[in-house]
Order: structure tokens, then C-alpha cells, then sequence
């Protein structure tokens, strides 16, 4: 009986020793899972530059289609600031009997003094005040001081947003006032075509600077709604976009040099276009309609000036541009005797 109680014991014991080892040998496996869990918790090196590679991928795809939207969305938005201030004009030359604002009063301003109230030697300016980059000039900052005082400001709802393209990027720190020692952006982006009643109703005023281009030869001045014959109301270039470092008075002069027979003495005079949108313009014509007009010539966009820029007529000379022809012929035409 004794040596079957030992045998016994020793059949206990192996089986002890039996499951000991399997439960040992579990405890190693599942903890070699849980150290292999932990390891796969982390990113490689590999893989997270690998998904640092992907990421840049997409945003270099994103990115460019994300500003393409915003320049669209920019394009609409001047589109329709420029069709609300040419549907003022209209009506603002429906209640005057049918008569033009200058496009710049040159030296005076003209006041307005309220439909009906017409009179032949005192018409009034579309705008006044200059933009530029001068801090202590008020017009590049105060709505009542300028696009307030327009003959427009009532017909296009008092509303100073419509007169700023979007996409300019100008801005002036003002030297006094409300705005002082701070950037705010410039209030105004658009002018007038300088072919609608001109500098009060003339050409330049006898300033030198503009040589009297309506004179010599004799273009047609704008300055009631029958005068809109050649090219014809729907092809006459009224409002557009100007560029930030050329804008000045209310008005946009298109030379008419060299158009239509001698194209090589074609040139711009001090004036250009804005290409805020994708290298193109916003227009808007005398009837009402506006337009998005891409700038195919490289001299029609030539690099912003600075404020030490001084004028040159050489600068401005662009023979056989193809843009320029096309603003020439959607400026004006010879006048017919």
C-alpha cells in the first residue's frame, strides 16, 4: 500500500508539474501578445513619414483648387459690386434727363443738387477725392469725406462695400483721424472711363500731362445717353477695376493713340487694369451689362510700381498690344461731323 500511495503522489506531482509548465507557457505567450500589441500601438519611423508624405500630397491638390474657389468667389463678388454701381449710373442719368456725371471734376467739384435739377454748365462728378498712398489724405479712408458725397451714394444704397473690389489687397495707416497709426484698407477700386464728360466736361483741362487727347484727333466725349452711338452702348467701356498703384482720381483714361491705323504708336497712359483675378479684370459697360476680361499681353500687367515710381512716357508705349486694342475699341470713336 505504501509504494502505491508514493506512486500516487509522484502521478500527482508530474501532473502539477505538467500544468505548471502549460500555465507558465501561457503566461509567456500572452505576455509576448501584449508586448507585441504595445509595439504595434507606434508608428515606425517609415510609416509616419510615410503619412507625413500622403498628407502633403493632398494638401498640394487641396490647396490650389481652394484658391482657384476664393478667386472665384472673389470675381463674383466684383462682378456684382460693379453691375449695382452701373445700375446707379443709369438710373442716376434717368432722373437727370437722360445726362451724364463727369467722370472727374479736374479742378472744382460740381455738387449734386438732387434730381431734376439739371443744369447744362454744372454737371455733377461721379466722385470726388484722390486715392493714393498719402497717410494724411482722408479720401483713401473716409466714406463721408468721399463716396458719400457721389451722385451715386443714394442710387447704389449707401452702401460703401460695392465700391472695393475684393481682391485689392491696398491699404493705408492713416496719420489722424478715427483710424490712426492703424491699417485699414482703401475705400474705393473703381473709376469712371475718362470718355464720359472727361476732366468737367473737357479734355484734361489744358494740362499738359494728358495732352489734350480728346482734341487732336477729335474722340467723342460721352455726355448724354444719345451721344452713346459708335460703338454703341453695349461695347463702351464704362466702369472698371484699376490697378492699386495707378488709381488716383475718379476716372480712367484709355489713349486712343494709334487706334485703329497705326498700331505701332499705341501706348498706355498712366491707367491700367487690375488683374486680381487670375491674371483678368472686372468691367461693366454702358448698358448695364459686366464683364470678366482676361489680360492676354504681358505689358498690360507689368509689375506694381512703388511710390517713387515718376512718369515716363516711354514706359508707357505698347505697340500692336492686343489688349490695348481691345479697350481702344471699346473707349471710343472718332466723332462724326
Amino acid at each position: 500500500m505504501h509504494d502505491n500511495i508514493c506512486q500516487e503522489n509522484r502521478s500527482i506531482r508530474r501532473r502539477q508539474g505538467v500544468f505548471t509548465f502549460i500555465e507558465r507557457r501561457e503566461r509567456r505567450v500572452r505576455a509576448r501578445g501584449l508586448q507585441l500589441q504595445r509595439r504595434n500601438r507606434a508608428f515606425t519611423l517609415i510609416e509616419l513619414l510615410v503619412v507625413i508624405a500622403i498628407i502633403a500630397i493632398l494638401a498640394a491638390l487641396l490647396l490650389p483648387v481652394l484658391a482657384r474657389s476664393k478667386a472665384s468667389a472673389q470675381s463674383s463678388i466684383c462682378l456684382s459690386n460693379l453691375r449695382q454701381m452701373t445700375l446707379a449710373w443709369l438710373s442716376y442719368s434717368q432722373d437727370n434727363r437722360d445726362v451724364f456725371p463727369y467722370s472727374d471734376a479736374y479742378r472744382t467739384p460740381i455738387p449734386y443738387t438732387g434730381p431734376g435739377n439739371y443744369d447744362p454748365t454744372t454737371y455733377a462728378t461721379w466722385v470726388t477725392g484722390w486715392i493714393n498712398d498719402d497717410p494724411s489724405n482722408p479720401g483713401n479712408w473716409s466714406v463721408s469725406n468721399n463716396i458719400a458725397q457721389s451722385p451715386l451714394w443714394s442710387y447704389c444704397g449707401k452702401q460703401a462695400g460695392i465700391w472695393k473690389c475684393p481682391a485689392d489687397p491696398s491699404t493705408i495707416v492713416p496719420s489722424s483721424g478715427p483710424y490712426a497709426r492703424q491699417p485699414v484698407p482703401r475705400i474705393r477700386s473703381y473709376t469712371m472711363s475718362y470718355w464720359f464728360a472727361g476732366f468737367g466736361g473737357g479734355a484734361g483741362g489744358g494740362d499738359p500731362y494728358y495732352g489734350e487727347p480728346g482734341l487732336d484727333p477729335p474722340w467723342t466725349m460721352y455726355f448724354k445717353v444719345h451721344d452713346l452711338v459708335l460703338p454703341g452702348a453695349a461695347s463702351t467701356l464704362l466702369f472698371w477695376d484699376e490697378r492699386y498703384d495707378t488709381i488716383s482720381t475718379g476716372n480712367f483714361f484709355i489713349d486712343m493713340t494709334g487706334f485703329p491705323n497705326d498700331p505701332g504708336d499705341m501706348r498706355f497712359n498712366w491707367d491700367y487694369p487690375a488683374y486680381y483675378h487670375n491674371g483678368a479684370g472686372c468691367l461693366s459697360f454702358a448698358d448695364g451689362h459686366v464683364e470678366i476680361h482676361k489680360w492676354l499681353d504681358a505689358r498690360t500687367t507689368p509689375p506694381y510700381r512703388n511710390s517713387d515710381w515718376t512718369y515716363n512716357e516711354d514706359d508707357l508705349a505698347s505697340p500692336r498690344n492686343g489688349d490695348l486694342f481691345w479697350l481702344q475699341s471699346h473707349s471710343t470713336r472718332q466723332r462724326q461731323e
